[in-house]
């Protein structure tokens, strides 16, 4: 792992000890980084530890704008930090074998069953096409997909890309901007916060998207 990721999991872990100081949910973010960190494939240029920071880190500061109190508040970075943790097992499904390895961790460190179950559900959220039905899912689901509407997303999108052709899936340019034009087009971002605040670069995003197609079309033909 590169010095970069090694300084931004300290990064992380100094975040989470300001959510909840001295509690069980530093040690579980350190036990889950480690093994993304050590275990995780490399052909996962997207679902990666930088993935995995990047939605602890959002979703930390969504916390704050809606000022989650201190138990919500280390549910949801639970579920941040475990939410891709199944692409360890397998990319296919990876929302339920997250869940369920979270809910084993949340086990041994002698969670309450409704707050295992919050996590579970939290983590499920970020599944395409589940809608939200509570506040912490809708923050968990925006969080994971913040950054369709940051100045970010090409770098973010690409990496995505590379991530598809390790894993047999290339696509050519057109291939690739419909793919992600359709999914702009079917997302919705769940939080009011996002709604006003990413919403709008997500829209930019999309024109930008519709115009690079529009100049391959006479390529095409």
């Amino acid at each position: 792992m590169c010095l970069w990721c090694h300084i931004g999991i300290r990064a992380v872990i100094q975040t989470i000890m300001k959510i909840r100081p001295n509690s069980d949910v530093k040690y579980i973010c350190q036990y889950v980084l480690s093994e993304l960190k050590h275990k995780l494939p490399s052909r996962y240029t997207y679902h990666d530890v930088r993935h995995t920071m990047d939605v602890i880190e959002t979703a930390s500061h969504y916390a704050e704008v809606y000022q989650l109190d201190q138990k919500e508040r280390g549910l949801l970075t639970i579920a941040a930090v475990c939410h891709d943790y199944g692409y360890l097992v397998s990319p296919e499904n990876h929302e339920m074998t997250s869940a369920d390895m979270a809910s084993m961790i949340m086990a041994a460190y002698q969670y309450q069953d409704r707050d295992i179950r919050k996590v579970r559900e939290m983590i499920m959220a970020t599944s395409l096409n589940v809608q939200p039905s509570n506040l912490l899912q809708a923050i968990m689901s925006d969080s994971d997909l913040d950054y369709l509407g940051r100045k970010d997303y090409f770098e973010v999108s690409n990496r995505l890309r590379k991530e598809m052709a390790n894993m047999g899936s290339s696509m050519d340019d057109a291939e690739w901007l419909d793919l992600q034009i359709r999914f702009f087009e079917n997302h919705s971002y769940h939080t009011i916060y996002a709604q006003k605040n990413r919403q709008p670069l997500k829209e930019k995003h999309l024109e930008a998207l519709k115009v690079r197609k529009e100049q391959l079309t006479p390529v095409l033909h």
